[in-house]
């Protein structure tokens, strides 16, 4: 999940009001379900989760347990299991405390326990699912590195490993699994063009592989944040832009990068400043979601010829959860 300041509202033709979230015929039927959750503001309700199922429909919006005031919103699914993960910062005197909770398929929700060695406030949270396997990557307030867990199939999890990469504590990560591997790649801590990229394989050896080049046309742009999502061969990168931009570009299976372009040009602009953007895969679609500082939800879908859907208003179908919505994470099953 990427939350951003505020900005100047974006100069793209804006999303109609009425603009529905992909109802309409012809693209109703998306394979796959893809699981959308977001959080109420500070002190308020806290995770909202609704499920976009095949024939474009949406589920109404339903609280994942107790209230909390959330934070470093994230999601995965494995095994076909959502896990939703994030920091609660209510309960004194025993906060912070960093939730991780399983969606089952009859809508139930569960906790369970995260690794030991999770203590202090978290900055910033990343998972993905791996072979059967979930991976957590996370930075704290007091630590800059970036620590890397793993959760076994059978529920255990891994002890910590510091990731071998250059982080501060501005640092946003993008993760996806490649197969068998972990994909990583870092937003460039000075803010620049240049994406650090790294790979772990099964056996924990990382590698730093080829940088991302971050090239939009407009020639002063920089990164503020990456999100990441292999979809089928290739893998996605999303990054939200200094201009407070969305920016889509593709690695192919030859390992070249497209260039990044402007998403809402294809889209239709969000019409109000983003606050949280999330991609996911889902059999052979991308899924971008985003927030924006007007609480709206956006989705639209990506198809493998290259179409994009415009923007489609979630809360125009699924009705608003209360106090939100404030961020947004989507995951594809």
């Amino acid at each position: 999940m990427l939350r951003l300041p505020a900005v100047a509202a974006l100069t793209t033709a804006a999303l109609s009001d009425a603009a529905p979230a992909h109802a309409e015929p012809g693209t109703l039927h998306v394979p796959g379900e893809v699981h959308l959750a977001t959080m109420g503001t500070a002190g308020a309700t806290g995770v909202a989760h609704t499920t976009r199922r095949a024939d474009g429909t949406w589920t109404g919006f339903s609280y994942t347990g107790t209230q909390h005031s959330p934070h470093a919103l994230v999601s995965a699914v494995v095994n076909d299991e959502q896990h939703l993960l994030f920091e609660d910062a209510s309960g004194l005197p025993n906060r912070p405390w960093l939730h991780h909770r399983i969606g089952r398929s009859d809508g139930s929700w569960s906790e369970v326990s995260g690794p030991p060695d999770s203590s202090g406030w978290t900055a910033y949270l990343a998972v993905a699912g791996v072979a059967g396997e979930l991976h957590r990557i996370r930075r704290s307030i007091d630590d800059a590195r970036l620590t890397h867990h793993v959760r076994h199939a059978d529920g255990t999890w891994s002890s910590a490993t510091i990731v071998p990469a250059a982080s501060t504590a501005n640092t946003d990560v993008g993760l996806a699994g490649v197969g068998g591997n972990l994909r990583l790649v870092i937003n460039d801590t000075a803010g620049g063009r240049v994406l650090p990229s790294y790979l772990r394989y099964p056996d924990g050896q990382w590698v730093q592989t080829s940088d991302v080049p971050f090239t939009p046309a407009a020639a002063e742009v920089t990164a503020v944040g990456v999100r990441l999502a292999q979809v089928g061969s290739e893998l996605h990168a999303v990054v939200y832009g200094s201009d407070r931009k969305v920016y889509h570009a593709v690695q192919r299976s030859t390992g070249e990068w497209t260039t990044f372009h402007d998403v809402a040009s294809q889209t239709g602009a969000p019409g109000s400043p983003v606050s949280g953007v999330s991609i996911t895969a889902s059999l052979g679609a991308l899924h971008l979601a985003v927030s924006t500082q007007d609480n709206r939800l956006l989705h639209t879908i990506r198809f493998a010829d290259g179409r994009w859907l415009p923007f489609g208003d979630v809360l125009a179908v699924t009705g608003s959860p209360a106090s939100g919505p404030f961020g947004v994470v989507i995951t594809g099953s």
